[in-house]
């Protein structure tokens, strides 16, 4: 059976070029601002969030429950059924609805969609007893929470909420998952090259990394803008980047893919901080920034370098070179500060704006001509 990244990685990056490629005719002023209907700065953030993060996540957890739990990968018909669901709200996303009841249709699929993998996921982790596993099931079922909030109440603040809440679910599963994957990963580099990898784990600073994440995302989804807020925050900032230095990132400069996912871990810390900095001085910093460096940042930049590392792991190719990879994940790089920047910037914020999503689409253009045949299931690749 085809592996589960085989679907939804290629869902995942269409829809990534999708989303964001409909912002250049409105950058260049040769088309207006709405998509299906909705304004585009809102269709294009939840097509995102509900479209390409399930793909992403899907993939990545469908082909992962296997070696977690020990157990038989799920079925074709599941799989079948899940990608049905996904195209499906993808499709009810696209069509034309101005009213609040339309709009409702693609976050109630999404969470459909997501709460089923997260029942997928939980049923492998308790007939398996792997434990360890159940934060991954809570923050898929805090996800589909979040999408089904949006469904019921597609407008008004509510749904501010459920978004800034469903982004939180998301971050916390790049916390959970990025925080195995790139040590491990680097453990593994330094090994083949006969270093000795270091000990990032200090149970300790573990911990309180996540507890000074969760209290932070927690405050930010109910009181974005209280003081309580910015000191959690700063206190994330804190802590998640003495998590990160302990990594030890730089010792693997030469390797782009596993560089790429310090780097995009990275942007965890800096969220927090341009968060925090929005809430001192938001003349200066606006609470966007920080969004767009999680979103684009962890999340975008993270699921590129995920989306690779579990490619080639399945193709017996963890460490090979691939220039097409290295310059996806290059452009992916680019996206994020220029996004970034222009929510500061007090000049040339259209410039900026054309720069990071023109990098981002070009990042998931070349990934997907850098794992076309994998994604394709051509017969260079053997099924593993």
């Amino acid at each position: 059976m085809a592996h589960a990244f085989r679907v939804f990685f290629l869902f995942a990056a269409v829809d990534a070029i999708i989303a964001v490629g409909l912002w250049l005719p409105k950058l260049l002023d040769i088309a207006t601002g709405d998509v299906a209907g909705v304004p585009l700065a809102v269709w294009h953030r939840d097509e995102l969030l509900f479209g390409m993060m399930p793909a992403v996540l899907a993939g990545f957890v469908l082909t992962a429950l296997p070696r977690w739990t020990r157990r038989p990968p799920v079925t074709p018909t599941t799989l079948m059924a899940l990608a049905v669901l996904w195209v499906a709200g993808r499709v009810a996303h696209a069509l034309p609805g101005e009213s609040l009841h339309a709009q409702a249709w693609a976050p109630g699929v999404a969470a459909v969609f997501v709460m089923t993998l997260a029942l997928v996921t939980a049923r492998q982790v308790l007939a398996s007893r792997a434990w360890r596993e159940s934060k991954i099931v809570l923050l898929l079922a805090g996800f589909a929470v979040a999408a089904g909030f949006a469904s019921l109440h597609p407008g008004g603040a509510t749904k501010e909420t459920a978004m800034r809440l469903g982004l939180a679910s998301v971050l916390g599963l790049v916390v959970v998952l990025g925080g195995r994957i790139a040590p491990a990963l680097t453990a593994a580099w330094l090994k083949a090259r006969g270093e000795s990898p270091p000990d990032p784990r200090r149970r300790w600073i573990e911990t309180t990394a996540a507890l000074a994440v969760a209290a932070a995302l927690c405050a930010w989804v109910i009181a974005p803008k209280a003081g309580v807020t910015a000191v959690a925050s700063a206190c994330a900032f804190i802590v998640q980047t003495e998590r990160l230095a302990r990594w030890q990132g730089w010792r693997v400069s030469d390797s782009a893919s596993i560089l790429a996912l310090h780097a995009a871990y990275g942007w965890i810390p800096v969220g927090f901080a341009l968060h925090a900095a929005a809430i001192v001085w938001p003349s200066f910093v606006s609470e966007a920034a920080a969004v767009h460096a999680w979103a684009l940042g962890a999340i975008g930049l993270m699921s590129i370098a995920v989306m690779a590392s579990m490619i080639r792991r399945h193709s017996h190719t963890p460490f090979v070179f691939s220039a097409l990879t290295s310059a996806s994940l290059f452009c992916a790089a680019i996206a994020v500060p220029a996004r970034t920047v222009a929510e500061v910037a007090s000049n040339g914020r259209t410039f900026w704006l054309l720069l990071s999503a023109t990098s981002w689409i070009a990042a998931f253009l070349l990934f997907l001509l850098a794992f076309r045949d994998p994604l394709l299931r051509r017969a260079t690749w053997r099924e593993v």
